[in-house]
């Protein structure tokens, strides 16, 4: 259980700071949402187990 909440921290956390970077880059608010939703949609795709 101490390991989900650590991942879902660092998950938060990494989020965030992808997010300041791109409100650095000047990107539009649409654009960020987008490249926001990309990375989850990845990480949710990459740490899908296989079904046993």
């Amino acid at each position: 259980m101490t390991l989900t909440i650590l991942g879902t921290f660092a998950g938060s956390l990494l989020i965030g700071t992808i997010n300041n970077g791109l409100i650095i880059m000047g990107l539009d608010v649409s654009e960020q949402m987008m490249v926001s939703g990309g990375i989850i949609i990845l990480a949710v795709a990459l740490g899908k187990k296989p079904a046993s």
